[in-house]
């Protein structure tokens, strides 16, 4: 996570995803010294990625479980968007209306 921006309310950008292989892992971090190939099920799960390779922007959707005045905000959600979100060799940004553009 992008420790220098505060997260606020509903999506945030948190990130990106590179992809060379045109597959993602989402797996706990704790278990990658465990890691053998034919353990993956048991320990993430690993799929294909829209297109194939580029630089995905990775968004939580940030919720408050807490009162106003004592919020206590947590990421309730991430998304990965393969097909609108690809980046080859450039970077995604949001407008004002939260739609992701990607430019070289």
């Amino acid at each position: 996570m992008n420790e220098n921006k505060k997260l606020v309310e509903g999506w945030n950008i948190i990130g990106e995803a590179p992809v060379d292989s045109g597959q993602l892992m989402i797996c706990d971090p704790g278990y990658l010294k465990q890691f053998k190939k034919e353990e993956v099920k048991k320990l993430g799960v690993i799929f294909n990625s829209g297109f194939g390779d580029g630089i995905y922007p990775i968004e939580a959707l940030v919720k408050n479980y807490g009162t106003k005045k004592n919020p206590n905000l947590r990421i309730a959600e991430i998304r990965i968007d393969f097909i609108k979100g690809r980046v080859r060799f450039g970077k995604s940004i949001k407008n004002k209306n939260n739609t992701i553009f990607c430019y070289k």
